[in-house]
């Protein structure tokens, strides 16, 4: 139970450092699993809940998931604008 215990609180702490990044005005982040589904987001319509959890090829089109498969381009070349 202790690792267990351990676990949430890192998950909750990341999940906060995340929520506090500025990149620029209008600028956010947001964190994904490995299955591209989100785990938090500025917009809380796409954080997951009980019933619901939001991959990132329902919102936007599907352009977040067309960026992330351009590989290994830079940060500059995976600007989305909404």
């Amino acid at each position: 139970m202790r690792i267990a215990k351990y676990i949430g609180e890192i998950k909750e702490n990341l999940i906060d450092y995340i929520d506090g990044i500025t990149l620029g005005e209008g600028s956010y982040a947001f964190l994904m699993d490995s299955q591209n589904n989100i785990i938090t987001h500025a917009d809380n319509q796409y954080n997951p809940t009980a019933d619901n959890i939001t991959n990132i090829e329902e919102i936007s089109n599907g352009k977040l998931s067309k960026i992330l498969s351009l590989g290994d381009s830079t940060i500059d070349d995976k600007i989305l604008k909404d």
